[in-house]
């Protein structure tokens, strides 16, 4: 964890609060599916399963990153300034867990619901790599982090690391 001087103001222009972006995306797709679609996903007890599975796996990856921040001392609001970079726990996986730990859970309630419009809006939902909004200015190493921690990057339902996971720490 890097800490950041009081001078650094780090404002990624966020005009909504992501869990918003995925639950109206979710809620659309969802009652999308209600009124249009003839193609309701199976119901069968695999996809109840990969269901759970999915949802546990983002309940992790939501709270790991939340646990990490409150430790920093740094607010998880994207729209809140960055006090403090952490790089300890899920952040050495993905450097954005907490929108994978959202989109975890988006298809694990699109897939228990045999929503297949919400499972196809979930991209929608996800921003680009939100590390990226962030500056590089002042004390806060954003390029670096980019450089070192890996994001999770995917294709449809597929989710990949971009490259091998350095366990090395960040120069302070």
């Amino acid at each position: 964890m890097t800490a950041t001087s009081a001078k650094t103001h780090d404002h990624p222009g966020v005009i909504a609060p992501p869990p918003l972006v995925f639950a109206g995306s979710w809620a659309a797709g969802v009652l999308a599916d209600s009124y249009a679609s003839g193609w309701p996903l199976p119901s069968a007890l695999p996809a109840k399963v990969l269901a759970v599975l999915l949802g546990g796996a983002g309940v992790v990856f939501l709270a790991g990153a939340l646990g990490l921040f409150r430790k920093a001392g740094t607010r998880p609001e994207p729209w809140q300034p960055t006090t403090a970079i952490v790089t300890s726990g899920v952040y050495r996986v993905t450097r954005n867990p907490m929108y994978v730990g959202m989109a975890l859970v988006y298809a694990a309630l699109a897939l228990a619901l045999g929503s297949l419009i919400a499972l196809t809006l979930l991209p929608a939902a996800c921003p680009r790599d939100p590390s990226r909004r962030h500056s590089s200015g002042g004390a806060i190493p954003g390029a670096e982090v980019r450089q070192r921690v890996p994001r999770l990057q995917g294709s449809g339902a597929a989710l990949a690391l971009d490259r091998e996971i350095s366990l090395e720490p960040l120069a302070a």
